[in-house]
């Protein structure tokens, strides 16, 4: 079982990447680690195939792809309610890093495609013609979400700052 093991390898190296990626693009850890993993069950099957060049930015790109479908079925179905929870919160340590940044909660607050625009042009540092590859859209409506997304962040910005005491 190489192919199983050098897969397991591939994880281990890029595990924390892709979750950083993915907290960024979906509202909560908890979420963020669902798409992870149903990415990386994406990629394993055609790492098995072996049809894949660059499985790094492929495995982005799954994950990417994930994301966007996953907020797509998280709006149609409702939260199933529990008289009782099966278990407790888990903290993990980039969630401490994401509640200190203003910036990323005003990021989180952003509608799901202003998000994924923004965290793919300015955290992934991909270009426009990237980006839109990536979300299957025009360069012009990657320019236009952008440009909306941070006229959203410039104002909350901005009323956060006059909030602030003098």
């Amino acid at each position: 079982m190489p192919e199983h093991d050098a897969f397991a390898a591939f994880v281990t190296d890029n595990h924390a990447r892709l979750m950083r990626i993915a907290t960024r693009l979906v509202k909560d850890t908890h979420s963020a680690e669902d798409v992870v993993q149903t990415a990386l069950a994406g990629v394993f099957v055609v790492w098995q195939r072996g049809t894949v060049d660059c499985v790094e930015a492929y495995a982005v790109r799954v994950l990417v792809n994930t994301a966007i479908g996953w907020d797509r079925r998280s709006r149609r179905r409702p939260e199933s309610l529990f008289a009782v929870l099966p278990e407790g919160p888990v903290s993990y340590p980039i969630d401490q890093w994401l509640d200190r940044s203003e910036l990323w909660r005003s990021v989180r607050r952003l509608p799901i495609r202003l998000r994924h625009v923004i965290v793919l042009r300015y955290y992934l540092d991909l270009s426009e013609e990237q980006t839109a590859a990536v979300l299957g859209v025009a360069r012009g409506t990657v320019k236009s979400q952008t440009a909306r997304a941070l006229q959203h962040l410039r104002r909350r910005h901005l009323a956060h700052a006059d909030s602030l005491p003098r």
